[in-house]
């Protein structure tokens, strides 16, 4: 199924195979427009990311072979690192984002 997806996905040239997943990652420094995400300098998979950076994952995994999710593709985003109000705002509208006040 995941193969199925790619081609519906923007940027999809960019994803990396990690094992039964495909991941498309950006990363943005705290200060930056809203909307400007850099796909040069990623921290990668099991790396931290660093103070006064966020980055934002699309993973796509084609699932597990057991249940409940045998057969089943999941879809999800990461956003991590120095989340700032305004950007939960942006990207995350379903959350309160003045928690972080």
């Amino acid at each position: 199924m995941a193969a199925k997806l790619k081609p519906l996905i923007v940027n999809n040239a960019r994803f990396v195979s990690q094992g039964k997943a495909i991941t498309r990652a950006e990363i943005r420094r705290v200060g930056d427009p809203i909307g400007q995400w850099r796909t040069e300098g990623l921290t990668g998979p099991g790396v931290v990311t660093p103070f006064g950076f966020v980055d934002r994952v699309l993973i796509v995994d084609t699932g597990d072979t057991t249940p409940p999710l045998a057969g089943h593709t999941t879809v999800f985003c990461s956003l991590q690192g120095t989340v700032t109000a305004p950007l939960l705002q942006v990207y995350r509208p379903d959350l309160n984002a003045h928690l972080l006040d």
